[in-house]
């Protein structure tokens, strides 16, 4: 913003506000698959011993062609973040072309409204842009170097979250269940809600600020450039008077009183 010589204005704070849940979505999908892939590796290498060992519980043998890729990471976190983040960069990858995408028209926009949006897009989509380099190798790399697999330490208020985070998740089910059991009366809703969008968007008026009703009449007077000062000054009295004189014969007529 330096650079570029903005200023730190009601638009430029509100697009590093909202810049702020695309920097930590980014990171926290991309942390999230390395986890997995840590986690799934130390289950499958713990099943393996069990099997080694002959401990009951041992995986199939049927299955060592599908967990194969990860009894290869082991417990190296540095082999979990190479997965997960090559399975996750293409996504990270998309969102980031479509959310600066959503900004462009804001980028081309002409008069008034475009020299106020134009610092809003240019900061936001710049900050989208950082996010995504910084998810595609601070994070990973951060990961490889951090993440461990640990038991999970309990307390009562991290048990008490993670119930309520398990009774969210169970609803969640629950509803997903229903939706995916009326596949077609979900599209329906969704093809209902995209006509009634176009709809709202030909009926409500738009503009850049509200139309308010304040009451107040405005005029202007033109005259030729050569009119004197006191012609003007007569000339815009006799307009008042004119005006004053109509509105209240409109406001002594029987209809109105």
């Amino acid at each position: 913003m330096y650079l570029l010589g903005y200023s730190l204005n009601n638009l430029s704070l509100m697009a590093l506000t909202i810049a702020t849940g695309f920097v930590v979505d980014d990171a926290i999908v991309m942390i999230e698959n390395i986890a997995r892939h840590l986690e799934m590796a130390s289950n499958v290498s713990a099943q393996a011993n069990a099997g080694e060992a002959g401990v009951k519980g041992a995986p199939a043998p049927g299955r060592s062609q599908n967990i194969s890729r990860y009894l290869e990471a082991g417990d190296k976190p540095i082999d979990a973040a190479m997965k997960g983040a090559t399975q996750i960069g293409f996504t990270i990858i998309s969102l980031t072309v479509s959310l600066i995408a959503v900004l462009i028209p804001l980028l081309f926009m002409g008069d008034v409204v475009g020299r106020l949006f134009r610092e809003f897009a240019v900061t936001l989509a710049t900050t989208i842009l950082i996010s995504a380099v910084v998810s595609l190798t601070l994070v990973p790399m951060m990961s490889a170097r951090w993440l461990r697999t640990q038991a999970q330490a309990h307390s009562k208020i991290g048990d008490r979250l993670q119930r309520v985070t398990d009774n969210v998740i169970a609803r969640y089910d629950v509803w997903l269940q229903w939706v995916l059991e009326r596949q077609r009366a979900t599209l329906l809703v969704a093809l209902g809600t995209l006509a009634l969008t176009v709809l709202l968007y030909v009926l409500i008026a738009k503009g850049l600020f509200p139309t308010q009703d304040t009451g107040q009449l405005q005029a202007r007077i033109e005259t030729t450039q050569s009119v004197s000062y006191a012609r003007m000054a007569q000339l815009q009295q006799e307009a008042a008077r004119a005006v004053s004189m109509r509105r209240t014969t409109r406001c002594c007529t029987p209809a109105a009183c």
